[in-house]
């Protein structure tokens, strides 16, 4: 695993422990078709696990702007900074952005 923050940032190590630890969580699912993806600011889930089911509608809680898009910030962003990315690696950009 990488760390989110450059090497030059003014966090504490608090916030670089929750981070790592936070990351460790993230469950990688199955990929999606682009076109369902680009709709999927609702997407309800089920999850099954021994006998017990669970259920989900999940809302992108910002139905103004679409749930990729800051996935496009960050490739923009860091690709200015000269950073360049793989077919099949993992963004994991957190919780969502509000952006305009």
């Amino acid at each position: 695993m990488q760390t989110r923050f450059n090497a030059d940032a003014d966090v504490e190590f608090p916030e670089r422990l929750a981070g790592g630890l936070m990351n460790q969580g993230v469950y990688i699912g199955p990929e999606v078709e682009r076109e369902l993806a680009l709709q999927a600011n609702k997407i309800d889930i089920t999850v099954n696990q021994d006998s017990s089911e669970q259920s989900f509608s999940g809302v992108h809680p910002n139905q103004n702007n679409f749930p990729q898009d800051p996935v496009y910030w960050l490739i923009n962003y860091m690709t200015k900074r000269g950073t360049t990315f793989k077919k099949g690696e993992v963004i994991i950009t957190g919780s969502y952005a509000s952006l305009c």
